[in-house]
């Protein structure tokens, strides 16, 4: 009888055991689950409010950065005077006086263009962001002033 208890008391032991282990396992990926949808929806949210990472206009990286943030960069690469030599002279533009004009709605679209996709698309983007470089090129526009600098540039030369 003594034995029939002890072996028993060892079973009940054992799967008491077990029970405590299998629900270790299964708080553990109850834990993971929430976790993995934190992520998920942390990266939601910085879809939104921020540029992709590894995101670049031109060479001038912008990644992790707001919309204002871009618009700003933006602005002041049009408003830097770029230096031109010309047969020994060197001459000093913006790019306004040039006839050459940014449309920055474009441009802000064109780089927040992968956060706008919808929830699986936006997040396989985000993460094909962090191992592959995305370059935008600024939309520009050019006006007659543009061509007609041009025209007397050639004229001169």
């Amino acid at each position: 009888m003594q034995r029939i208890l002890r072996h028993a008391t060892s079973h009940v032991v054992h799967l008491a055991h077990k029970s405590r282990h299998h629900l270790k396992r299964r708080r553990t990926r109850f834990y993971l689950l929430i976790f993995a949808l934190n992520v998920l929806f942390g990266i939601q949210i910085w879809c939104n409010y921020r540029s992709f990472p590894n995101t670049y206009i031109g060479e001038i990286p912008i990644a992790s950065t707001s919309r204002n943030s871009v618009t700003e960069t933006l602005n002041a690469l049009m408003t830097k005077k770029r230096s031109f030599d010309i047969r020994g002279r060197v001459y000093q533009y913006s790019y306004e006086d040039l006839g050459i004009y940014l449309n920055t709605a474009e441009s802000i679209n064109k780089i927040w263009d992968p956060n706008t996709k919808n929830f699986p698309a936006n997040t396989a983007a985000f993460f094909q962001s962090l191992v592959r470089r995305t370059s935008v090129e600024p939309s520009l526009y050019f006006t007659d002033s543009y061509i007609k600098i041009l025209q007397n540039q050639r004229d001169r030369v």
